[in-house]
């Protein structure tokens, strides 16, 4: 699975579209608060053709400080998922 950042799909959306950059980086910026905000209020959404991204709850998990050698506990409540 490729990774791409939204830097990376503003460049394409500019690049294809003829919008300025920072119009495309605005868009891209308002397009991902959006689905952030409706993960804060129905932990759901879904967007046709594209997915639906959810909250899902997952279990606490030990992990080890890689500065300290220290075991610690990484709190993974609420992680969004697509």
């Amino acid at each position: 699975m490729r990774k791409i950042s939204l830097s990376n799909i503003a460049d394409e959306l500019a690049s294809k579209s003829g919008l300025p950059r920072d119009v495309a980086d605005n868009f891209m910026h308002a397009f991902v608060e959006a689905i952030e905000k409706g993960l804060q209020e129905d932990n759901l959404v879904k967007i046709k053709g594209l997915g639906t991204f959810k909250l899902q709850e997952v279990s606490d998990r030990g992990s080890i400080d890689v500065n300290t050698g220290e075991r610690i506990v990484k709190d993974t409540s609420g992680k969004p998922q697509k």
